[in-house]
C-alpha cells in the first residue's frame, strides 16, 4: 500500500508541470489562411504583405495594428503626395507594385519574418522602385514582437511622411493610464482619454521615446525602442501611435543612397518562465 501511495504521488508531481507549462515555441494557430500565429496565452496575424495586427492576450485584443508602413511621396512635377501603405495589396494600390520578397525561419522557439519591399507608386517616376526596405519580424513565445524596418533610399525624391502608424485597442486601453519615457528624460504620465490633456490637446508630438506603457486590464503593455526614433502619441478619438526613422523631416527630400532604421518591440503580459 505504501509502495502504491508513493508511486502514484510521484506520478502526479512528474505530471503536474507539464500541464502547466509555459509554451517554449511560437507557433501557427488555426488554419494557414488566417495566418495567426502564438501560443496558449497570445496571439497575433502576421499578413503575406508584413503587417501585424490583432495582438491579442487570452481573450482580450490590446493592439489592432503593430506595424504598417505609411509612406507618402511627392510627384517629381508637383502636386499632392502619394499615399502608399503596407497591407493594402500591391500593383495600383499598396506600398509597392510588387509583391514582397518573403522568408520565415525558426530559431529556437523564435519564429521570424524577413521581407523585401520596394517602395513604388506608378504616380512618381513611373513606378521606379525610390526605397528597398527590409524588413524583420521576430515573435518569442515570451510575448516579445520585434520589428525593425532598415530602409534605403534609391531615389532623390521629397517626401511628405514615412512612418509606422500602431493603433492601439481602444476598446481595452482608452481611459486606461500610460506612462511614456524621452530618452532625453522627460517623463509623461496620463490617461487615454479625451479629457487627458498632452501637448496642447491630447497629444504628444514628435519626440524620441524610449518607452511607452499602457496598462490595460489582462497587465501592463510596453512599447520599447532600443535605438532612436520620432514618435508621436495621439489619444483624441482614436489611440494611435506613429514612429519613424530618426532625422526624416517632413515635406523635404530624401537624397539616393540614405539609410535609415527603425526598430521597436511590444512586451506583452505573459508568463515568462
Amino acid at each position: 500500500m505504501h509502495f502504491r501511495r508513493t508511486f502514484t504521488l510521484l506520478v502526479l508531481l512528474l505530471g503536474f508541470p507539464c500541464l502547466h507549462a509555459r509554451e517554449f515555441a511560437v507557433r501557427r494557430i488555426g488554419e494557414r489562411k488566417a495566418n495567426a500565429w502564438g501560443t496558449d496565452e497570445f496571439q497575433i496575424t502576421v499578413s503575406p504583405l508584413g503587417t501585424i495586427r490583432h495582438i491579442r492576450v487570452g481573450d482580450t485584443e490590446l493592439v489592432w495594428q503593430g506595424a504598417a508602413l505609411y509612406t507618402f511621396p511627392y510627384p517629381i512635377d508637383g502636386g499632392k503626395a502619394i499615399r502608399t501603405v503596407q497591407g493594402e495589396g500591391y500593383g495600383k494600390r499598396g506600398l509597392s507594385v510588387e509583391a514582397p520578397e518573403v522568408s520565415e525561419r525558426d530559431v529556437d522557439g523564435t519564429h521570424i519574418w524577413e521581407l523585401t519591399h520596394l517602395v513604388a507608386t506608378k504616380a512618381v517616376l513611373d513606378g521606379r522602385p525610390l526605397c528597398r526596405v527590409r524588413q524583420t519580424l521576430s515573435v518569442t513565445p515570451t510575448g516579445e514582437i520585434e520589428v525593425v524596418y532598415d530602409c534605403e533610399w534609391l531615389e532623390t525624391v521629397r517626401w511628405s511622411s514615412f512612418m509606422v502608424l500602431i493603433i492601439i485597442d481602444k476598446k481595452a486601453c482608452s481611459g486606461k493610464p500610460f506612462l511614456a519615457l524621452e530618452a532625453e528624460g522627460t517623463t509623461h504620465t496620463g490617461l487615454l482619454d479625451k479629457s487627458s490633456p498632452g501637448q496642447g490637446g491630447q497629444r504628444i508630438r514628435n519626440v524620441v521615446f524610449e518607452q511607452l506603457s499602457l496598462r490595460p486590464v489582462p497587465g501592463p503593455v510596453h512599447v520599447m525602442w532600443p535605438e532612436p526614433a520620432t514618435s508621436s502619441l495621439y489619444w483624441s478619438g482614436g489611440l494611435e501611435l506613429r514612429t519613424g526613422p530618426p532625422g526624416l523631416s517632413r515635406n523635404r527630400p530624401i537624397p539616393k543612397g540614405h539609410r535609415a532604421r527603425l526598430k521597436y518591440r511590444f512586451l506583452l503580459p505573459v508568463s515568462q518562465e
